[in-house]
């Protein structure tokens, strides 16, 4: 792709990422990948990396913005639509105009016949609240 339309970055967080790029060892072209990990507190979270653009040309979609090459899973673009990486005080930051889909809650499963207690609970635990009981992927925009 020539033009950006993925993420668009700020004139600021362009050059500090280009400079950070230049330090990669080696002579091969490095690129920054972007990937959704996970969510947290309903907010995507995500993984900046340099990787060689050689290397992940056949796995990525890769967008060009001037000297820097971006890259992303196809299956994250839709979720990075419209994004915006800036420079601030504590460093990068994406601005992400998209959320995660609120998560259906379907009927409720298991044997509800015990106390009224021990039903409410149930319900709690596989309605309301599930993800309490599931281990999170979710890793903290890094700081370039």
């Amino acid at each position: 792709m020539s033009d950006p339309t993925v993420v668009t970055i700020a004139p600021e967080a362009l050059q500090m990422i280009l400079n950070l790029a230049r330090q990669e060892p080696g002579d091969e072209e490095y690129g920054l990948l972007i990937e959704v990990t996970g969510i947290s507190a309903g907010k995507f979270q995500y993984e900046l990396a340099f990787s060689p653009i050689a290397d992940a040309r056949d796995r990525f979609v890769l967008e060009r913005h001037g000297d820097l090459g971006v890259m992303f899973p196809a299956s994250d673009i839709e979720k990075l639509q419209g994004a915006s990486l800036t420079l601030t005080d504590q460093g990068l930051a994406m601005e992400n105009p998209n959320s995660p889909a609120t998560p259906a809650i379907g009927a409720a499963t298991g044997d509800l016949t015990g106390p009224l207690a021990d039903q409410i609970l149930q319900v709690l635990s596989e309605q309301v609240n599930p993800s309490r009981y599931i281990a999170s992927t979710s890793a903290k925009l890094p700081i370039l």
